[in-house]
């Protein structure tokens, strides 16, 4: 089952009812998720190096378990490839789903990596019988004199990796003896004395000094639990918390977007004229359009989640986000400005109706949306009408952002210009979706500045998504063709950097993001929109 799926690519169905099915169903879980996680997140240019890495270390690892400790004619080379390659596939695999580039003496620092990692848990295999370079040496260093000592080749890879890789880095140095000599605490406490001593004198280097000095500093040492260890143990914490964190993440917004999307239909009075009635339908239409319901979604839990706010509570807050967003998008429309006559698969409102009646019908929802904040009468009335004053400088910050974004077409930006003016298109409706809610629920001035700051970066890297999906993206999954950026000669992240380094460009404001999330608390629900930000595929 493994190896089709490397050679496919594709993970088979499962199709087995034999013995151990419990264990089997586990395997192909994880199998699973784990090529749903590579799809996901790798570059398709690396997909090819992946597939082989992973072939090449599944094919030693099964070349390994096949060895018997009965074959006293294993060469060197049996011995010791396997291993090598093993471990030098496994960081080519790691660097392969990151894209990270081959650095100088890559090849040389490969192989020798391989050695020292494979060699490095000395004595792990010993009690299970099973063939490697330790357990093959101690049956049979007696007959066969060609056979390379494991522990002497093992401190010289360490040597040349402190003198001549890290050029005697003290740092390095402590590092890579701790994990050596911790190695030989372990193997001496489980082990016990007299079986460790007899170990040591058949694996001696040939140098008594040097051999003593080993043995003084495993004398020493005090931790036997290595921070390698310790450090996989944490990622492997971490990586089950990432996944139950996205896990829930997705289901709490699903659920919030059911929610959102009962309480945006607009009803008509019952004293409505011909010409409101007709507004409202029209305000409906764009607002049962479908879309992703961003802002509310965020609004609700930054409210909810992280501030403690009642549902029911902020439910007007989350109503005038979306009409605010829904407004400026029927303005984005029109001809005079973007001209489309598609949004979302639907004709857009000055299609259905006539341009007059979608301006009137943007202006309307504005109104509305001012209406429903003038409404949130569970909170105290200078909040509320703070948050009313904050609402009019987003808006009239939009208006600059679409004013500046209709006199960029067919002109030539700077990357600060672009930076500039993709902070007013998308960064500043973030903002509002954070600060609103922590204006009532009157939050430390710090957070505030936080929350701006993550705002900034978050809503550049989602445009330079964007830009980077217009070219890369699967027109099946976006719903719309590619290439438009490049068609309509706009400027973008991609047009100016190229597509590597505006990837780059992304990551770094991932990043900016990340770090204005430290001084606010409770930010999971924001991390996993960050992720989802720059992971997306549509």
């Amino acid at each position: 089952m493994i190896r089709k799926t490397l050679i496919s690519g594709i993970v088979p169905e499962l199709d087995f009812a034999g013995p151990n099915l419990n264990l089997i169903h586990y395997i192909h879980s994880e199998l699973w998720d784990a090529f749903e996680y590579i799809q996901t997140y790798q570059r398709p240019e690396a997909t090819n190096t992946f597939f082989e890495q992973v072939y090449l270390f599944f094919h030693y690892q099964e070349a390994d378990r096949t060895k018997d400790l009965s074959n006293a004619h294993y060469s060197n080379e049996e011995l010791y490839l396997p291993i090598i390659l093993k471990s030098s596939s496994s960081r080519l695999i790691a660097r392969s789903v990151i894209s990270a580039s081959r650095d100088e003496g890559f090849e040389s620092s490969t192989f020798y990596y391989g050695i020292y990692n494979q060699l490095a848990d000395l004595f792990d295999d010993l009690k299970d019988g099973a063939v490697t370079p330790y357990t093959y040496f101690l049956k049979y260093h007696s007959i066969r004199h060609d056979l390379i000592n494991p522990f002497e080749l093992y401190w010289a890879v360490i040597a040349h990796l402190i003198h001549h890789v890290y050029h005697s880095d003290p740092k390095t140095i402590e590092i890579l003896l701790d994990r050596a000599i911790n190695g030989l605490k372990r193997f001496k406490e489980r082990m016990g004395p007299p079986n460790y001593r007899e170990v040591m004198l058949l694996f001696a280097t040939g140098n008594v000094e040097f051999d003593h000095v080993i043995q003084r500093m495993v004398q020493k040492a005090a931790d036997v639990e290595f921070f390698d260890k310790l450090l996989r143990d944490q990622i492997l914490m971490v990586l089950k918390n990432q996944r139950q964190e996205q896990e829930e993440f997705f289901k709490k917004i699903e659920t919030v977007r059911q929610q959102i999307n009962d309480n945006l239909p607009i009803t008509s009075s019952v004293n409505g004229s011909l010409l409101q009635d007709l507004i409202i339908t029209a305000a409906n239409y764009s607002l049962e359009s479908g879309g992703k319901r961003l802002r509310p979604i965020i609004t609700w839990m930054m409210g909810v989640e992280a501030y403690g706010l009642q549902p029911s509570a902020i439910v007007p807050l989350l109503r005038s986000l979306e009409y605010m967003h829904i407004a400026s998008l029927i303005f984005d429309d029109l001809p005079s400005q973007d001209n489309s006559p598609i949004r979302r698969g639907k004709p857009t409102l000055h299609q259905v109706y006539n341009i007059a009646i979608a301006e009137l019908t943007a202006l309307f929802l504005t109104q509305k949306a001012m209406e429903e904040q003038a409404s949130l009468e569970q909170f105290d009335a200078k909040t509320v009408l703070r948050l009313i004053q904050y609402t009019a400088q987003v808006t009239q910050s939009m208006c600059q952002g679409q004013a500046m974004d209709l006199e960029s077409k067919g002109k030539r930006l700077t990357l600060e210009q672009l930076s500039l003016l993709y902070s007013y298109k998308t960064g500043i409706a973030f903002e509002a979706s954070l600060i609103m809610p922590a204006i009532l629920a009157q939050a430390e001035t710090s957070d505030i500045t936080a929350l701006k700051i993550f705002a900034h970066h978050a809503g550049i890297a989602f445009q330079i998504k964007d830009d980077l999906l217009d070219v890369e993206g699967d027109v099946n999954i976006l719903g719309k063709p590619t290439g438009k950026d490049e068609e309509n000669k706009c400027t973008t992240f991609v047009s100016i950097l190229g597509a590597d380094d505006a990837r780059k460009a992304m990551w770094d404001h991932y990043c900016s993001a990340l770090d204005a999330l430290q001084k606010v608390r409770k930010t999971v629900f924001l991390k996993q929109f960050l992720n989802y930000v720059v992971n997306r595929d549509h």
